[in-house]
């Protein structure tokens, strides 16, 4: 990846730049000392998965998601910011429609929902090169996100919560040049996810452990001015998602879901309100490869193989930057 991101560094010093002047609307935001600045999104997500036993649908499961989040930053120094996100999420709603593989075919059992504030994430980024001197460019950041009590899914009878149930740090690298009409940047990520607790909102006792696990990704995002006060982005991403161990003592059963590979990709259009302020609209489809889930009942080891397929998701938002 360093050699991917040193390529990247040498091609980008061969072409015509602009001085690295820092804008409302940059991909690689970073104002001036001193600078407190906020982003506020409205998001909703449309996701779903489709379980399969023995070439019959077990359930398809469908989530809808609205949510809001806000992020508060402070420039440091002249490469350096600091920051705090928040995400509160207004509902959360959860549809099984079992299939011929289950005794429950032709049902469909709908969740309460789920809502409320999740754990809050703090961040340090730091410039290591800048466009003006090194023809691009290159940040590190650093978040960390603690656990704040155990996940609880909805039930039919009682709603949950907003939290993971266990505590997450992330790692990324980012890389770009502006240049007069367009901009490009190059990410890549590396998030560890603690280990997790989560329960049924209306039975204690049914208990899901997730040992820890490991995401690394990457993308890539074009910038283009079209008008003064109007720029399209276009990404583009990949994300490889490690294997997954969970268990049951309720169920008694454990758990292993196979790694799996997801791509994401989708536009968003830019308007600049002012120096300090400005709105992206932004849509991103994602789509994860079929993946192997293998459960095996811890009273006499036997093992099933569910196929995990129909992964796919929507999220559309609105997000706006600004300045104090």
């Amino acid at each position: 990846m360093m050699k991917k991101t040193l390529l990247l560094i040498a091609l980008a010093s061969s072409s015509i730049s602009i001085a690295s002047t820092s804008n409302i609307y940059d991909l690689m935001y970073l104002p001036e000392k001193g600078t407190f600045s906020g982003e506020s999104s409205f998001g909703f997500t449309s996701s779903k998965f489709s379980l399969d036993y023995l070439g019959n649908s077990l359930y398809e499961t469908t989530v809808k998601d609205i949510s809001l989040d806000q992020t508060f930053m402070y420039t440091l120094s002249s490469n350096t910011m600091i920051g705090l996100s928040e995400e509160y999420q207004l509902d959360s709603k959860t549809e099984q429609a079992y299939g011929p593989g289950s005794n429950q075919n032709g049902t469909t059992v709908k969740g309460k929902g789920a809502s409320g504030f999740s754990e809050p994430t703090i961040f340090l980024k730091q410039r290591i090169l800048e466009q003006e001197s090194q023809g691009a460019n290159l940040d590190l950041q650093a978040s960390f996100s603690p656990k704040m009590g155990d996940a609880e899914g909805s039930s039919t009878t009682k709603g949950g919560n907003n939290l993971r149930g266990g505590s997450q740090f992330e790692a990324q690298v980012e890389v770009g040049k502006k240049n007069s009409e367009t901009q490009w940047k190059f990410q890549a990520n590396y998030l560890l996810q603690g280990n997790a607790k989560s329960k049924s909102a209306s039975n204690a006792a049914d208990l899901t452990q997730t040992d820890s696990y490991s995401i690394f990704g990457g993308g890539f995002t074009h910038q283009w001015k079209l008008a003064p006060s109007f720029e399209l982005n276009l990404l583009a991403g990949v994300a490889f998602i490690g294997e997954q161990n969970l268990s049951n003592a309720n169920d008694q059963t454990k758990d292993v879901i196979d790694s799996a590979t997801l791509f994401t990709f989708g536009p968003s259009f830019v308007f600049n309100l002012s120096e300090k302020a400005m709105i992206d609209f932004s849509a991103t489809y994602a789509v994860a490869d079929d993946s192997v889930l293998r459960e095996t009942d811890t009273t006499d080891n036997s093992v099933i193989t569910i196929m995990k397929n129909d992964n796919t998701a929507w999220h559309l938002s609105v997000l706006a930057r600004y300045e104090f």
